[in-house]
């Protein structure tokens, strides 16, 4: 799948994935688990990717498993979410904890690996979900 980087191309890739994965024997977790993790991943490459109001491409490849990876490339910022953001406290009192994070928090707890690299100017992170 292709979309740009538009917040109104990301809905209506969401519901393509969803209707995506209706198709398919994914079960109703995983699925759950494939939509907020491409979300949360491409909402904050159309938020933070990007210094101009072009439109870029942001590319997403499913493949169903065992085990299942979902691969986003995109043109942005060289961006490493593996090394990015500490694990966030969630047990901490919400005044005590630091801004941002907690969407990579959620990717992670979503995801078995995360895979990132960043060749000919295109960021691609591969992530693996738990069957």
């Amino acid at each position: 799948m292709t979309l740009n980087n538009r917040a109104e191309d990301l809905g209506a890739a969401l519901l393509k994935l969803e209707a995506f994965l209706e198709r398919t024997d994914t079960s109703p977790k995983l699925g759950y688990a494939i939509q907020l993790v491409f979300e949360e991943l491409v909402t904050n490459i159309i938020k933070y990717g990007y210094d101009d109001q072009d439109l870029h491409q942001i590319h997403a490849d499913i493949s169903l498993g065992p085990p299942t990876v979902l691969t986003i490339e995109d043109d942005g910022h060289p961006y490493d979410p593996t090394t990015q953001a500490e694990e966030v406290d969630t047990l901490a009192p919400q005044e005590e904890r630091q801004i941002g994070g907690l969407g990579l928090h959620l990717v992670r707890a979503q995801t078995t690996s995360m895979r990132y690299a960043r060749t000919a100017r295109l960021n691609r992170l591969e992530l693996v979900f738990a069957e």
